[in-house]
């Protein structure tokens, strides 16, 4: 049958006429994936938006992956069930996406004649496999909360257009802000037609001859469940390294007053900051998004909540109302101490402008709950009198180029009596804009909770578990490791030689076999030293040791000079002997475990302690890991 008139810009509608393929010199794709890094060039401007990247399954999702991976972007599903005309099911009448979306095109389903019974058992089995594919892609997984957020919606090309309606349609339900389309091929006509649900399209080709997607791939191979599924784990996962998990949350502030936020968690998080926003800005502040991003991969949870209300917002004496910006935050610390995934965390605050004096107020208010304070570009001087009260170490980050903020900084660390410390990013202004700058930020602010939230988790831990006794700051050396045992009715031998001695020597005169003599290897990253007990004669894998600590890409061997500095805090009890595996647990080598009982040498070499290696493992809860070269 020939048609009346071909259509050339979607599908094709009649299989009258031959397509062309497109010619040799025009822009194709060799798969998927490569079409993907092309069209992520493309999207280089949103990274600053803090997108989310949804795939539409199946074949948009491996375009997707890449996207996302190229923009450092958390990667979701959105599953749309093609409608397909009974006679050549690859041509569209409709579309349907979850959350009850449905998107037929009813003028095609009268010209091929299809009847309302037909049309509504063909909508039925595509709802049954669009339910059974949802259950499988996510294995449990919440989607992604995309509220409020900018959402790149991808496929692997655009034809007719009605399954992108269709998922832009559920995006738009679920409370997407801007939702932008990408794809790597698009009819010109379907991305028209679709201005009315899209924010944006981005496209790398809009041939005016299209005819059908796989014409413009050299392999349009269909994309497995087993396919999408696995790049929708390894994003979640981070690659299999350090899994991150989102899920949208609501601040009780008072009777009718809820405040939308998104908790992010990574795996075994070391503690959580909630963040407080500055004037005239959301829980949707791109730079505040920056900073949570670093901590996020750098093992530490974050809260992104909003503290005013919409109405409340349009007042703008409430954005520099300090007591209510710090009730807010208040409130969500108390959500989190009380939230499953993240009570007994270590919290901390972080704030910018006006954020930071709420912060910094919290803070003084909640003695007890606060670990570490963080100030980007903040006003601290509007906590006024309650800076003093403030107990957690304080961070303020000032651009070297804000002056005027910069002094007010140095006023208020004045007024502190906590630990603190002043960092000017050189050459910054207010907002952090310039190269690089935003990125020192992140940087001093994820090592400072680390080394914070460090401090918080060894001091609840002694205070805890070893007694008053121990948890003295004046406790130290080996009369530490003696009293934490002593405490606990663990059996040990400690030896004190005439000498400094080496491993061997050190074993032999502890009367244990070499075999069985671990020591210490010093590494060193934002937190400072960081310990590793191994069997003596092995040499640590740095890159292993990284991943059983869930430590950043900082991590890395103490150099020379540095190795100095820990040894001298050994010597002057600073460090106290044998702190990583009973002071400060770290990560001890599974191997050792295997000996009923093993020497550990103190920091100065002249101290033998004699334990077995299950007691450590029982008292210390280090890591346990292989993380030793093979």
């Amino acid at each position: 049958m020939e048609p009346t008139s071909a259509s050339r810009t979607g599908a094709v509608r009649w299989l009258g006429r031959s397509p062309r393929r497109p010619a040799a010199d025009g822009v194709r794709f060799a798969d998927r994936r490569q079409a993907g890094r092309v069209l992520a060039g493309k999207l280089g401007p949103f990274r600053g938006e803090d997108p989310v990247v949804v795939g539409m399954a199946r074949g948009g999702v491996p375009v997707a992956a890449e996207v996302a991976r190229e923009l450092d972007a958390p990667l979701d599903v959105v599953l749309v069930r093609k409608v397909g005309a009974p006679s050549q099911p690859e041509f569209a009448i409709g579309a349907l996406a979850e959350g009850g979306v449905r998107v037929i095109a009813d003028d095609v389903v009268s010209e091929l004649g299809i009847g309302h019974d037909e049309l509504e058992a063909l909508i039925a089995r595509q709802h049954a496999e669009l339910d059974s594919r949802l259950e499988r892609y996510r294995s449990g997984r919440p989607p992604l909360p995309v509220e409020g957020r900018t959402v790149l919606l991808v496929d692997d090309g655009l034809a007719t257009g009605r399954s992108a309606r269709a998922a832009a349609l559920s995006l738009r339900a679920r409370g997407a802000a801007r939702i932008v389309l990408a794809v790597p091929v698009a009819a010109p006509t379907s991305v028209k037609a679709l201005r009315d649900c899209v924010d944006e399209a981005v496209c790398v080709a809009m041939p005016s001859e299209m005819w059908a997607v796989g014409l413009w791939y050299d392999d349009f191979r269909p994309t497995s469940d087993a396919e999408v599924m696995e790049l929708l784990t390894a994003n979640h996962t981070g690659g299999g390294d350090d899994p991150v998990t989102r899920r949208a949350v609501e601040i009780s502030a008072g009777p009718g007053v809820g405040l939308p936020g998104e908790l992010t968690l990574p795996e075994d998080p070391r503690g959580v900051v909630a963040f407080a926003h500055g004037s005239g800005s959301s829980r949707l502040s791109p730079r505040n998004r920056a900073v949570a991003e670093t901590l996020n991969r750098d093992g530490i949870g974050t809260l992104l909540f909003d503290l005013l209300t919409p109405a409340e917002e349009a007042d703008r004496r409430n954005v520099f109302d300090i007591p209510l910006l710090a009730a807010r935050l208040l409130a969500a610390i108390r959500a989190l101490h009380e939230h499953p995934a993240t009570r007994g965390l270590p919290l901390g605050c972080f704030g910018a402008s006006t954020g930071a004096a709420a912060a910094l107020v919290a803070a003084a208010d909640a003695r007890d709950a606060v670990a570490g304070v963080v100030s980007r570009g903040g006003r601290p001087d509007l906590a006024g009198a309650r800076l003093p009260g403030v107990a957690a170490p304080t961070l303020l980050i000032v651009g070297g180029a804000d002056v005027q903020v910069l002094e007010l900084n140095r006023l208020a660390r004045d007024q502190l009596r906590c630990p603190s410390e002043l960092a000017v990013v050189p050459g910054a202004t207010h907002l952090f804009e310039e190269p690089g700058a935003l990125e020192e930020v992140a940087r001093l602010a994820s090592g400072w909770f680390r080394r914070c939230f460090a401090q918080a988790a060894a001091g609840a831990r002694v205070g805890a578990d070893a007694g008053p006794a121990v948890a003295g700051a004046a406790m130290q050396g080996a009369e530490v490791v003696t009293h934490f045992l002593e405490h606990h009715g663990t059996p040990y031998e400690l030896l004190e030689h005439e000498e400094t001695l080496c491993a061997g020597d050190e074993a032999y005169a502890s009367g244990v076999a070499p075999a069985f003599m671990a020591k210490t290897v010093v590494l060193h990253d934002d937190d400072g030293f960081r310990l590793a007990v191994i069997p003596a004669s092995e040499r640590l894998d740095v890159a292993r040791a990284r991943r059983a600590l869930g430590a950043s890409r900082h991590l890395r061997l103490a150099t020379e000079e540095e190795m100095e500095q820990a040894f001298l805090l050994f010597e002057t009890g600073a460090i106290p002997p044998f702190s990583a595996l009973v002071a400060v647990p770290e990560v001890i080598d599974r191997r050792l475990l295997t000996h009923d009982r093993i020497v550990c040498s103190s920091g100065d070499h002249r101290h033998s302690l004699i334990v077995s290696p299950r007691e450590l493992e029982r008292l210390g809860q280090p890591r346990v890991a292989d993380v030793c070269r093979h």
